[in-house]
């Protein structure tokens, strides 16, 4: 009997310690959902909070392109009048935008976000304009709330952005786009689809900001140059001229679209002839300010003699040698004849900018020698006093953010 109940008693103790063990586990389980889950959702918000930070900049650096078009468009002579236009129209551009896919809440103008609490989802904005830089100043304060803020009953986010744009005149922009062989997409990367997103998004920018003030044409360039007599039926109609009266940003994106690249060689001299036969020609606006965005992912390999496209070393000392000529080129300032029939006087002829963006995504190397050749062409086809940009990128982020700030100064950007 007694070890019948000695058996018993060690039974229920093992119960007794299995059940605590089982107690023990599930209890650790719910600390670590409890712990593990906030934190997995903290890292989210974070990550998002981010994004937000991003598109906002985006959505502040192109209010204020609305407001200096507008600023400078007013039909008002004295400066207070037009910053109300300009004011006007940087509240409605971010009105009708949003950042990470959340529409913003009210919009509302202030004197400064120093010390802003903007609701959650709302803007406040402030605007001001500085006369002695011609320099109008965008500063937004956004009200970001967390997911875990209303479980918690906190206050939103700040997050902050500040955008200065000068106010300038109209710009003609010439983009000589390579589609050659080594552009041609991996599995990944993916860099000719990046670049021609990013080149699309570019055109829908400047279409929602810059409006007609920036007109665009396009040459698409690989062994053989788009427009030029030599080139063979894979560039026919891949060019889009420079027009006086149409921006051509819808154009441009419809030509690049469906194409393709894997077009052999790299006809950098052909590129840049063809685009300054196009901003010199009857495209370009006699009041707007010339330029040329070469953009390419090597070193030359090609070059025209004649209508033949060659192959070879020399082809890099053509494509400076087609910068020396772009260097000495101008462009007519002469304004049409008034109604009465005069000819209203022509200011000085302009000279061309030509900027450089190099998106090397082969490497190091390819990087720093891509680079000596485009300072090298910057030096040879741009004026000392106007110094174009060389931008050299890895990554398609770079590039993205090298084709904005290419937008903004051409409205005149301080930073």
């Amino acid at each position: 009997m007694k070890s019948f109940r000695e058996n018993l008693s060690k039974l229920k103790l093992c119960r007794r310690r299995r059940d605590q063990v089982g107690a023990f586990a599930a209890l650790t389980v719910s600390l670590a959902f409890m712990v593990l889950v906030p934190l997995a959702v903290l890292a989210f918000e974070l990550q998002h909070a981010q994004l937000v930070q991003k598109q906002l900049r985006v959505v502040s650096d192109a209010a204020a392109l609305a407001a200096a078009l507008a600023f400078k468009d007013s039909k008002y002579l004295n400066d207070s009048d037009k910053k109300l236009d300009a004011q006007a129209a940087a509240v409605e551009f971010v009105r009708r935008n949003n950042a990470a896919g959340k529409s913003f809440g009210n919009v509302q103008l202030v004197s400064s976000v120093a010390g802003a609490h903007p609701n959650a989802g709302d803007i406040q904005l402030a605007f001001d304009y500085d006369s002695s830089k011609e320099v109008v100043i965008i500063n937004m304060a956004y009200g970001y709330r967390p997911t875990f803020a209303n479980f918690l009953s906190l206050a939103p986010l700040l997050v902050n952005s500040k955008s200065n744009i000068g106010v300038k005149g109209k710009a003609d922009v010439v983009i000589a786009v390579d589609v050659s062989g080594s552009m041609f997409n991996g599995s990944p990367p993916q860099p000719w689809t990046d670049e021609k997103n990013a080149i699309m998004n570019f055109c829908d920018i400047l279409k929602s900001s810059a409006k007609d003030n920036v007109h665009m044409g396009m040459v698409i360039f690989a062994e053989h140059a788009s427009g030029h007599a030599g080139a063979d039926y894979r560039f026919t109609g891949k060019t889009v001229e420079l027009s006086q009266t149409d921006p051509r940003y819808d154009e441009i994106k419809l030509v690049l679209s469906p194409i393709n690249t894997n077009l052999g060689n790299t006809n950098t001299q052909g590129a840049l002839e063809q685009a300054q036969k196009m901003i010199t020609g009857p495209g370009h606006r006699y009041d707007a300010d010339p330029y040329i965005l070469l953009i390419t992912d090597g070193l030359p390999t090609a070059y025209y003699s004649g209508s033949t496209a060659i192959t070879g070393s020399a082809a890099l000392p053509k494509a400076l040698s087609q910068g020396d000529l772009i260097k000495v080129a101008t462009v007519s300032t002469t304004p049409p004849p008034n109604p009465d029939g005069t000819i209203p006087p022509a200011t000085p002829p302009k000279h061309i900018m030509v900027h450089s963006l190099g998106f090397f995504h082969g490497g190091t190397a390819d990087m720093r020698d891509g680079k000596d050749f485009l300072d090298s062409l910057n030096l040879r086809a741009n004026q000392s006093s106007a110094p174009g940009q060389v931008y050299v990128v890895d990554t398609i982020d770079k590039f993205k953010e090298f084709l904005l700030k290419m937008a903004k100064e051409d409205l005149g950007l301080v930073n």
